[in-house]
């Protein structure tokens, strides 16, 4: 379970500690947290998924502002294919659906999300929220001008990204609540693997 505590691992202002407690402390819990997602995911899909925990291998200098695990089809990565992310920023948990930069086929991809879009079942998930860039922890309402607004950056914009799923800021009571916390992890990746399966399918 990701705790209070957890988000402390930001406080520490040099690389070398904030690695360390990342490693020690977080990358643990990530590793239990995507195994079990994956274990879900696979009782009802045929696909098969991989784990990735961010390593942060290229940072030399500056610590890390947050840190994640990645779950997509991709064995040796995941940006270039539709994915999902979990992480911290210091002060909230994220867990998304993501588009990223490096995703190809953006055309069809976007044609993909707006047939999402025309579904009820989007809609019905309106506590969700969306973003247009991953490496910043900022995120808009789920409305139908927002979403066009962030799709038509994603197709059109060498940096566009795609990101919906919940933001969870630390003071949230379910890192004091370990049935409440997985409870809300699960019917988020519950609501994101529908729009998984509907956007990753091969591109129209």
């Amino acid at each position: 379970m990701i705790t209070y505590e957890d988000f402390n691992i930001f406080d520490d202002p040099t690389l070398e500690g904030r690695l360390a407690k990342i490693r020690t402390q977080l990358d643990p819990k990530f590793e239990r947290m995507g195994t079990q997602m994956i274990a879900n995911f696979e009782a009802d899909a045929t696909q098969k998924f991989y784990l990735h925990i961010a390593k942060h291998l290229r940072r030399h200098k500056n610590p890390p502002p947050d840190t994640w695990f990645a779950i997509g089809e991709g064995a040796r990565g995941y940006k270039m294919l539709p994915h999902f992310e979990v992480g911290l920023w210091p002060d909230q948990l994220f867990i998304w659906f993501a588009l990223l930069a490096e995703v190809p086929e953006r055309q069809q991809y976007g044609a993909k999300l707006r047939q999402l879009a025309a579904e009820s079942t989007l809609w019905a998930m309106s506590d969700l929220v969306i973003a247009k860039d991953h490496t910043q922890p900022k995120a808009l309402s789920l409305t139908p001008a927002n979403f066009e607004q962030v799709v038509r950056r994603f197709e059109t914009t060498k940096k566009g990204e795609f990101m919906i799923g919940r933001l969870i800021p630390k003071t949230a009571v379910i890192f004091t609540d370990e049935q409440a916390q997985q409870q809300l992890l699960t019917r988020t990746m519950t609501d994101l693997f529908t729009i998984y399966q509907k956007i990753s399918s091969n591109p129209a």
